[in-house]
């Protein structure tokens, strides 16, 4: 599937949608299409998530949504492709992606290439959730550091406050 292909296909997997499909056939069609992509589709998914980001493409919570199923069928593969791609700007949805690998190297990637000095809400915002879905030591050290600034916004704080609380309630 080519990306043009790929979006029209976001597009019918977006609301509404209507009196013939419920969101468990939603579901289901993204996890069969996810397994039908294949690793080899990585790379084209990870490029098209800094896309989405740059280009402020519409359907941005549908490919989140896919990507869930993708990373949970081929996240070694997903893990790799995202991270080739991370910059010191992020962009934020591949970060926020990159949580649902569960990619063992992952923390260290992201806080080895983003600027965190630099780094603005959205960003934070994403690194924040990726870091407590990941929950290994290297990210809580990570969010405990950054929640320690005294330049946060409201949203990344509570991001943080609730990326710190949910991996307190797995241990």
């Amino acid at each position: 599937m080519d990306t043009a292909e790929f979006r029209k296909t976001l597009e019918t997997w977006d609301l509404p949608l209507g009196p013939f499909r419920e969101p468990e056939d939603i579901v289901n069609e993204m996890r069969e299409t996810a397994i039908e992509m294949g690793p080899a589709a990585a790379s084209a998914l990870a490029e098209l998530a800094t896309a989405i980001d740059r280009d402020r493409l519409p359907n941005r919570q549908v490919f989140i949504e896919f990507m869930n199923y993708y990373a949970k069928a081929f996240p070694e593969e997903l893990a790799s492709a995202l991270s080739d791609r991370l910059s010191a700007d992020g962009p934020p949805l591949p970060v926020l992606i990159l949580g649902s690998t569960g990619s063992g190297t992952a923390s260290s990637r992201l806080l080895s290439v983003l600027n965190l000095e630099t780094a603005d809400d959205d960003l934070l915002e994403a690194l924040a959730s990726t870091l407590g879905e990941l929950g290994d030591v290297r990210a809580i050290e990570a969010l405990r550091a950054l929640g320690k600034r005294d330049d946060l916004s409201e949203r990344v704080r509570n991001e943080i406050n609730i990326a710190l609380w949910n991996d307190s309630g797995q241990t």
